[in-house]
């Protein structure tokens, strides 16, 4: 398992930045109900700005940062180009799709529980595989118009922090990627219970950010990240009826590349 060192990786990013790892305080997820509409806008607002300033730290090459150089105070990915870091991901993911689907009518049995319209919806996305691969591919040179810049790897509900109802930072680097900011963006508005909120962060973000395909991007990564958890959800946490979102997120992308 990768394990990023978090004192390592602390001392990286305030000597970068500002930015610090809140170690006493409270989780967004299990608090948000007793704060009011403006303190919430204002907590994702607030985390909007902190994403803009986390994501201005460069690295070297793309995809999974390197645990075992943070010693030395170094980012380096898994990956020469960003469009790479996602070809292998998939190339790999949909092939460990199809041996489970193999498994799964050689056995009988489901690996994944899932209800009868989410199971049938899945099997027409991952149908829809080659499809997805052609957007990919079209979309290559912007994917890869982005400098190989830090990002958390896992933005969402459960690891935004609070401390007296204001945001003061994030929890859990242990998928810190080195890639493309928006991908840190579409990624928040898949998860659960999350895309809500998104246009608050998008107004911190951009208040500091000036990104000029952001709508372009934001379509293309969400359609990434859904097939990315629809795989992972199915196979490594098997939890994908629990948190079906990326089904019809992964949909509706497509969708929207067709009428495009």
């Amino acid at each position: 398992m990768r394990s990023i060192d978090l004192i390592s990786l602390n001392y990286l990013l305030a000597k970068e930045t500002n930015l610090n790892f809140p170690l006493d305080c409270d989780v967004f997820e299990e608090v948000k109900d007793k704060l009011s509409k403006e303190q919430i806008k204002t907590v994702m607002i607030d985390l909007g700005k902190y994403l803009a300033q986390l994501h201005k730290i460069k690295g070297d090459r793309f995809g999974f940062v390197d645990a075992s150089l943070l010693d030395n105070y170094e980012l380096k990915g898994s990956h020469s180009t960003w469009y790479d870091f996602w070809a292998d991901n998939f190339k790999t993911g949909f092939k460990e799709m199809e041996k489970v689907e193999n498994e799964e009518k050689k056995t009988g049995k489901y690996r994944t529980d899932l209800s009868k319209s989410n199971r049938e919806l899945m099997y027409e996305l991952l149908g829809r595989k080659s499809e997805f691969l052609k957007i990919l591919d079209a979309n290559k040179e912007l994917i890869n118009s982005s400098d190989s810049h830090f990002l958390c790897g896992n933005v969402y509900a459960k690891n935004i922090n609070l401390r007296n109802g204001r945001f003061v930072g994030l929890l859990d680097f242990n998928k810190s990627l080195l890639g493309d900011p928006v991908d840190e963006l579409a990624y928040f508005s898949i998860m659960p219970g999350c895309s809500e909120y998104l246009e608050f962060i998008l107004s911190g973000w951009t208040s500091i950010v000036n990104e000029k395909k952001l709508d372009e991007k934001l379509h293309l990564y969400r359609l990434v990240e859904s097939y990315r958890k629809i795989i992972t959800r199915y196979i490594t946490h098997r939890y994908l009826d629990n948190y079906p979102e990326p089904l019809q997120i992964a949909q509706e992308e497509l969708n929207y590349y067709n009428i495009k």
